[in-house]
């Protein structure tokens, strides 16, 4: 409570000047007593209305209530908008009449009280038809345009009395602040002035400390933590303030500046949610979504064309549109979705694609090798017809969403050359990484068969070592990109399935472990007949808990936090 009175006495002392406040209040409540015990005019009666009224207003219960809401700002204003004026203006009203040389004195004293209307920096004089500082125009005028994607020399109407969630929201130092709220209300505010965001509770008051011009050292991190967490995109500081910390990872980008102010706009890394999605029939397939935080999609391959509907329902719910879907390989059951969907133009009628991304292929070779070439000319003759799919080619990188994307392995002529599923082995293998966590997809890559482990005489006890093709990608790609492979999550490559070496796994150190794969193929067992099998799955389980991975599965299925 005691703070709350602190809060109104320092708003008239920031207007009236140190001490004066109290002068001025002393003195005409002391003329008004005096006044008031020798008649009982109009005036009198009005004085008693207004010591009521400051009664009400200054009691603690009072003041307790407003500080408790967070609404002490509206006694702030009362008092300094309101009061003074009154008690001043009726004193000077008495001394008029009994005194009029006595108004000069008065005068002087008001002048002298108030010289921040005069001498500060809030109250220049006019500079232009508005009354306000040039620089709060540039200034709004230079965040409209941001928001609202125009050209930098595009003209702004302000107060279009625009909608809440149409406004752009912007912290802005003070003397500044108050200055572009005059000017242009669609520009939605966060107050720092000094003494009024002390004053109406705790969040504002952090903020507000903060950024006030006081400070001339700000921290990017907290700062970013709040305009985050409260949905504020741009800030606005004076050429004494600097922003300490690495403004690149906080996202704080400087877009604009007007004399003594820069503005800066902030762009929260997006928070992703990686889920997978088993087969409805219990086979396996390779099916994700990544949905970020900041309503964008990505969609990695999608699973086979039965599941277009689940995939399709799940889309829409998210919003009705991908913004990237990428393709690892044509096989039909990681895009028989994309080609089902394409081929129904779901994606015109129910959900839009943005732009569709997959490796560089030798469709050639594959037609001579035969395996299972259907499902890739689903796929493709549905893709010539399409002006936004992107072949990507081994090292290039892109930014997908906020994301960035690395491309570590293609189909190249080595996999032409000497796999025996050109398909499986030519799996578009890339990363996706945030600011802190990251992961690896790997496709179908080092392809696993009964037939391919007789002919490399491949036992139990050398699937760790990896096959010929799966050394010589795992090589490659450790030479080429010993940076890149490091990984918070891995996409299990062929379902975990694999001939890929223990050491890529290792190379790779991840958190977590994704085998896209059903328990059958997780336990090594026939999906039909329940015995055991080829699959190499259970072998990189226990890689992967023994470099302390989390596994996780169809039945295990847990959502992991991309950003």
């Amino acid at each position: 409570m005691l703070s709350g009175y602190e809060a109104v006495y320092a708003k008239l002392t920031e207007y009236l000047g140190t001490g004066a406040n109290v002068l001025l209040y002393v003195a005409a409540l002391l003329f008004f007593g005096l006044y008031q015990a020798r008649s009982e005019s109009s005036r009198g009666r009005y004085l008693r209305y207004v010591l009521l009224l400051m009664l009400a207003a200054l009691n603690p219960v009072t003041v307790k209530v407003l500080e408790k809401l967070g609404h002490l700002d509206v006694l702030e204003r009362f008092f300094w908008l309101l009061m003074t004026p009154v008690l001043i203006a009726a004193a000077a009203a008495i001394i008029s009449e009994k005194k009029p040389f006595l108004l000069i004195v008065q005068i002087i004293l008001i002048l002298l009280c108030g010289k921040i209307v005069f001498t500060g920096i809030e109250y220049k004089p006019a500079q232009n038809i508005y009354k306000i500082q040039s620089d709060a125009i540039a200034v709004s005028d230079i965040i409209l345009r941001d928001f609202e994607g125009l050209d930098a020399d595009a003209p702004i109407i302000p107060n279009r009395g625009l909608e809440d969630e149409k406004r752009p929201r912007a912290v802005i130092t003070e003397p500044l602040c108050e200055d572009v709220r005059m000017y242009n209300a669609d520009v939605d505010l966060w107050y720092v002035r000094n003494g009024f965001g002390s004053a109406v509770g705790s969040r504002y008051r952090r903020i507000a400390e903060l950024v006030s011009q006081s400070n001339d050292r700000i921290s990017v991190k907290k700062l970013a933590r709040k305009m985050k967490k409260f949905g504020f995109t741009y800030l606005v500081l004076g050429d004494w303030q600097q922003l300490v910390g690495n403004t690149r990872r906080y996202h704080f980008e400087q877009i604009g500046e007007s004399g003594s102010y820069k503005v800066y706009k902030y762009v929260p890394a997006t928070l992703f949610t990686l889920r997978h999605y088993p087969d409805p029939e219990g086979y396996n397939c390779m099916s994700y979504t990544l949905a970020g935080d900041d309503g964008s999609l990505i969609v990695v391959d999608g699973g086979r064309a039965w599941q277009s509907l689940e995939l399709v329902d799940t889309i829409k719910k998210l919003g009705g549109r991908v913004d990237a879907w990428i393709i690892t390989h044509p096989h039909d059951d990681h895009a028989g979705v994309l080609a089902s969907i394409l081929e129904a133009e779901w994606d015109k009628s129910e959900i839009e694609i943005g732009q569709i991304y997959l490796g560089e292929w030798d469709f050639d070779a594959v037609d001579r090798q035969g395996i299972r070439t259907d499902s890739v000319h689903y796929l493709l003759g549905n893709l010539e017809k399409r002006d936004n799919v992107t072949y990507l080619s081994q090292g290039q990188e892109l930014s997908v969403c906020g994301l960035t994307m690395k491309v570590l392995h293609t189909c190249n002529p080595e996999v032409v050359a000497g796999s025996d599923n050109i398909l499986n082995d030519g799996s578009m293998v890339f990363k996706l990484s945030g600011e802190k966590t990251s992961i690896l997809f790997l496709g179908d890559v080092a392809d696993n068969s009964a037939a391919l482990r007789e002919k490399e005489g491949i036992t139990d006890e050398k699937v760790g070592q990896g096959s010929k093709m799966g050394r010589l990608i795992a090589e490659q790609i450790l030479s080429d990109y010993p940076e890149d492979v490091k990984s918070t999550f891995v996409q299990m490559a062929h379902h975990g399935n694999s001939q890929l070496p223990d050491a890529f796994y290792e190379a790779v150190s991840p958190k977590a472990a994704i085998f896209d794969a059903p328990d059958w193929l997780m336990e090594n067992r026939d999906k039909e007949t329940g015995e055991s099998s080829y699959y190499t799955t259970p072998h990189y389980r226990a890689l992967m808990e023994k470099l302390g991975a989390k596994i996780i599965t169809f039945s295990e299925n847990k959502p992991v936090k991309i950003y």
